[in-house]
């Protein structure tokens, strides 16, 4: 509940800054997020995962581990600092050289607590990790950035908030999470943490450069306009089903890590994790497949109708991306991290060459050259995962039939709403939106009350038995949890 309370904060978020500012506007950032959550994706995931992920932790592990961090944060400050001009240049815009210089401080924050975030992770005090970042993204994006976009500050609303929002949470992190914070570096302990490390980083460089490559390409070769409008449908169709998906992922990795010599056990786990985030993300990305022109221009307004496309494309790949995360938690718990580091590799660079190729047509075949790269990942990854478990491709389908039977109702139904909204010309997009949120919501909650548990493999029993205290009295009744 907590991370859909933060994704629905998101959204709502998203969708005011969306209509204040423009879609050049958030073109503009993105090509300095690039760099600026290079360092946050690279080095703090890496220390925040090998301090999950080792088993016999020492408190001159954790010395080392934050002295490191302050290191390397302080090192890609510098590096941003430096090459701001080179990045702006490259892009042919010159704001982002501030725009960058700027982000370097939230960022160097947030990779220099990147220690105590993992032991929280390693703590399994979600809890607390959950309402840290509620309240920086609360405080930072939600409140600065939507008062200084409403003030007329443009890019910088966006650049502020978001600088405010990792200043928040790094000192938050490290007030919550009580440890010797005395610098300390011992060759022993650094290449305990930075052999995993470093293949987590690596891996995490890999990824992060497939990821971002898109940013790069469309900035580039197309537009900070065309950015803009990649930049919101992406966001629009990963969040808030990539947060649950990440968000789980971390949970697991802890529980994973805690199985890894049990192999059962191990491959239980994975089964229900994919189960679990399938049943909740695919049916509302098929969904918003089918209703991507009503959620975008309902959302953010007219002025962002040439996203509606890109957005339906990116949805497709959504689908693939949600359950690919949950391989990466398995391979990393069991210290595998250099085998996905290969698959990345491949990926990265295939996706690379796809893109280049694809934006001599345009934003929408970017965005399926981003399908592509997805699905071709999503199989690599997901036969490493069954190799780990030792698994099979029918076990792995079937534990994502709970997902296709659902989607597949909602689906129909909201594609003869569309339809039947397409000939009331009266009722405005944003009317429209509210309706077709009713109707699949109607339709998702009806798949879970009647379809058969062979169809939905436990989902309704997860439901109840998380759920259920808060349903009304006569439905726990009529279903007896």
């Amino acid at each position: 509940m907590r991370v859909l309370g933060q994704s629905g904060l998101g959204i709502f978020v998203g969708i005011i800054l969306a209509r204040l500012l423009s879609p050049e506007d958030f073109g503009v950032v993105a090509i300095a997020m690039v760099f600026i959550g290079f360092s946050d994706m690279v080095a703090s995931v890496g220390l925040a995962v090998t301090i999950v992920q080792r088993k016999d932790l020492s408190d001159l592990h954790i010395r080392v581990g934050f002295t490191l961090g302050l290191i390397i944060a302080t090192c890609f400050m510098a590096l941003f600092w430096v090459f701001a001009d080179v990045a702006a240049a490259f892009f042919n815009e010159p704001r982002v050289t501030e725009l960058i210089q700027v982000l370097a401080f939230g960022a160097w924050v947030s990779t220099a607590s990147s220690v105590h975030r993992g032991l929280l992770m390693r703590h399994m005090n979600f809890k607390k990790l959950a309402q840290i970042d509620f309240v920086g993204y609360a405080l930072g994006t939600a409140l600065v950035s939507c008062v200084l976009a409403f003030m007329g500050y443009g890019v910088w609303s966006l650049v502020i908030g978001t600088m405010v929002w990792q200043i928040l949470a790094g000192i938050w992190l490290v007030l919550s999470v009580k440890v010797d914070m005395r610098p300390y570096l011992r060759l022993q302990e650094v290449k305990d943490l930075l052999f995993f490390s470093f293949g987590i980083s690596l891996n995490n460089t890999i990824g992060y450069l497939s990821n971002k490559s898109t940013d790069t390409i469309i900035g580039r070769f197309l537009d900070s306009v065309a950015l803009g409008l990649y930049n919101r449908a992406s966001t629009t169709a990963h969040i808030p089903f990539l947060k649950i998906a990440t968000t789980i992922s971390s949970v697991m990795l802890s529980s994973y890590s805690r199985s890894q010599n049990d192999t059962e056990e191990l491959r239980r786990k994975y089964y229900k994790a994919i189960r679990l985030v399938s049943s909740l993300s695919l049916p509302i990305l098929a969904g918003l497949f089918v209703c991507g022109e009503y959620v975008i221009t309902g959302m953010y307004g007219e002025k962002w109708r040439a996203a509606v496309e890109v957005f339906q494309i990116l949805c497709i790949a959504g689908m693939f991306n949600n359950v690919l995360h949950l391989a990466g938690a398995v391979v990393q718990a069991v210290g595998k991290i250099y085998q996905e580091v290969m698959r990345q590799f491949i990926n990265t660079v295939l996706t690379i060459l796809m893109m280049i190729f694809a934006a001599q047509y345009g934003l929408e075949a970017v965005a399926w050259a981003c399908v592509l790269s997805a699905m071709f990942l999503y199989l690599m990854m997901a036969q490493l995962s069954l190799s780990i478990v030792e698994g099979t491709w029918k076990e792995y389908f079937l534990a994502q039939l709970p997902a296709f039977s659902i989607s597949v109702p909602v689906m129909v139904v909201d594609y003869a709403v569309v339809q039947a909204l397409h000939m009331q010309d009266a009722i405005s997009n944003e009317l429209g939106l509210l309706i077709l949120i009713g109707f699949s919501a109607v339709t998702y909650l009806a798949c879970l009350a009647f379809l058969p548990d062979r169809a939905i493999g436990g989902v309704r029993e997860w439901v109840f038995s998380n759920y259920g205290s808060r349903l009304p009295k006569v439905v726990q009744r009529y279903y007896c949890y």
